[in-house]
């Protein structure tokens, strides 16, 4: 049974805003927290549709019964953010401001984190936290990469183990920024696994992200491709990465709610992010079906960024 940990002001709309005293009392207990982190245009109730499929994929790979205990030894939260707004039909329209809301989120979680863990000038009661782990889809993919970030500016001692993501809407560019607070700096502290499933089926990653990001605010870059768009190489980063293709896979393919792709797609990004996770038991878990999974060697990276920049031109003229 997974627990909430709400960082917006309502269920819908709204704005980033940190949690309750009362609530972080009742987190202070776990050692190891595996957050999951929904995407863009997700309000509180399409998040849990979300969030209610991966974990029923987890149960039935592990072969356990409902509301069972899926990740054994973790205490799963699940994370809702401002990725939205209450604008009707026009609601697709703030992603401009929802990367602004990830950035901040990212900040507020890596402050919840810290003070679970007993780190930096924490006010109140510490907590016993050790250890977190992530899996998260879309925008909530920046969110995550904003709270490593943040979390790695402090200093924070708590242990960053293994990341999921799924169609991550992360511009590339900004994975190659390993200074002192750049992304890929962030990303060198996942201390065991990250993964990233891509598909080039996403036409949200491959249409309208590379415009939306233009238009956000801050330094977003000029058309950047995702991450979770196609294999990504380049022989600036230092971060190690797996990536594999969820073949076919559309946007909202990932967390397994929609029936007709939830057999397929759904089903083998739980496997993945069951197998980078490590969770046990996986008694009744499928065989995965065989998918290349690239670790970005610098020799790799070099070889498939040649490719990518074939693929970036013909991906241009296509849009």
């Amino acid at each position: 049974m997974s627990s909430a940990l709400s960082l917006r002001s309502r269920p819908s709309g709204g704005e980033p805003q940190p949690p309750s005293e009362a609530k972080l009392v009742t987190l202070l207990a776990p050692r190891r927290i595996l957050f999951l982190v929904h995407g863009y245009n997700n309000d509180e109730s399409a998040a849990d549709e979300a969030f209610a499929a991966f974990e029923g994929i987890q149960r039935q790979l592990a072969g356990l019964p409902g509301r069972s205990d899926y990740a054994l030894g973790w205490e799963v939260m699940r994370v809702y953010w401002a990725g939205d707004a209450d604008w009707s039909i026009a609601s697709p329209l703030f992603y401009m401001g929802a990367v602004s809301n990830a950035r901040t989120t990212g900040g507020l979680l890596a402050g919840i984190i810290e003070r679970l863990g007993g780190g930096g000038d924490t006010v109140g009661a510490a907590g016993n936290l050790e250890e977190v782990a992530f899996v998260a889809h879309s925008l909530g993919c920046r969110v995550v990469m904003e709270t490593l970030l943040a979390m790695r500016r402090a200093r924070c001692r708590t242990r960053v183990s293994r990341v999921a993501f799924f169609a991550a809407a992360v511009p590339t560019f900004k994975l190659e920024q390993n200074s002192d607070g750049g992304l890929g700096w962030a990303a060198e502290s996942i201390g065991d696994e990250w993964l990233s499933l891509f598909s080039e089926h996403d036409l949200v990653l491959g249409g309208t992200f590379p415009l939306g990001q233009t238009l956000a605010w801050g330094d977003e870059g000029v058309l950047p491709c995702a991450l979770g768009f196609a294999l990504w190489a380049s022989a600036s980063t230092t971060a190690v990465l797996s990536q594999t293709e969820n073949r076919g896979a559309g946007h909202g393919d990932y967390w397994g709610w929609k029936k007709k792709t939830r057999g397929r797609n759904g089903h083998f990004a739980g496997q993945m992010a069951r197998a980078t996770l490590r969770l046990e038991p996986a008694t009744a878990a499928r065989p995965i079906e065989e998918r290349t999974t690239v670790v970005r060697s610098l020799e790799a990276r070099e070889i498939a960024a040649r490719a990518q920049e074939a693929r970036r031109f013909e991906h241009y003229y296509a849009y």
